[in-house]
């Protein structure tokens, strides 16, 4: 009778611990999916900022004064976000942290950036640097998102070309008719 005894508070302490464990499991299933899903949401939206924004100009500030702040993460965030604004007044800042910063990682933030922003001062500064960097790893990266930039302007361009010359030939046939 007592080996009863002993194994029926075995068997019990048993099915504490293995539904204990589920319930953890569960738990820790149920947390990774909701993460997931949540940061799924998060980066898929769409990060452009455009400039008929009624906020343009505030949020632009704003990233600005980021952009010198203390704070290195602030700094990468703002570096990011003016690019994806394509804002020029930050194209000073940006070349600066470009020149200056001792982190890689954020000289190549800074040239994405001003990739994105596109003006002929920020193409030109991040060729200069491609030129002049003191490492060809460096300089290979650099080199790679300024031609990845080429490649999606040629791209829409040819885009552009392609849907003028339909417009053109639509016209064209309604002109005959």
């Amino acid at each position: 009778m007592d080996t009863g005894r002993h194994k029926d508070k075995f068997d019990e302490t048993n099915n504490k611990t293995l539904g204990g464990v589920m319930k953890k499991s569960i738990m820790i299933i149920a947390l990774v999916v909701l993460t997931i899903s949540l940061s799924t949401n998060l980066f898929a939206q769409n990060t452009k900022v455009s400039k008929f924004h009624p906020q343009y100009d505030k949020i632009e500030k704003s990233l600005l004064i980021g952009l010198k702040s203390d704070n290195f993460g602030l700094r990468m965030s703002s570096a990011f976000m003016l690019g994806e604004m394509e804002s020029s007044k930050s194209v000073n800042d940006l070349v600066n942290i470009l020149r200056t910063e001792e982190d890689e990682g954020a000289k190549v933030m800074a040239a994405l950036s001003l990739v994105k922003i596109g003006t002929d001062r920020a193409l030109f500064m991040v060729k200069r640097t491609i030129q002049f960097a003191d490492s060809e790893k460096f300089s290979n990266r650099l080199d790679h998102i300024y031609k990845a930039h080429l490649h999606k302007d040629s791209k829409k361009q040819r885009n552009d070309v392609e849907r003028l010359v339909a417009y053109l030939e639509s016209q064209n046939d309604t002109q005959i008719d």
